[in-house]
């Protein structure tokens, strides 16, 4: 995705899910002491997964905010010291609407 910082896998199915891998980049999300990485989960409805997780012991980092490329994105920590980016897609906006740029994707030769 973008300039190949990150890659994004999705699965079909019922309930579909996607993980996203991403590069470490300065001040992005620089590992912290103690973590050494962040996971992306995508969720149907951020706001219920947040409320369940702080009832369970997360701590609330960033609270649910909606991003003009159509994300509703929310951080948590859990109580083992993993950081997790619960993420909501809430409308399906071209990239040119917010600034960005369609990337075609790339395809190996076999």
């Amino acid at each position: 995705m973008g300039e190949a910082h990150r890659s994004q896998l999705g699965l079909p199915g019922e309930a579909p899910a996607e993980l996203v891998v991403a590069e470490v980049r300065p001040g992005q999300r620089t590992p912290q002491t103690g973590r050494s990485h962040q996971v992306m989960l995508k969720v149907s409805d951020v706001a219920a997964v947040v409320e369940m997780a702080t009832a369970r012991g997360a701590v609330l980092v960033d609270p649910p905010r909606d991003w003009e490329y159509g994300e509703r994105q929310a951080t948590i920590d859990d109580p083992y010291g993993h950081q997790w980016v619960l993420n909501q897609t809430i409308v399906d906006v071209a990239p040119e609407e917010w600034g960005g740029h369609t990337v075609t994707p790339r395809h190996r030769a076999l």
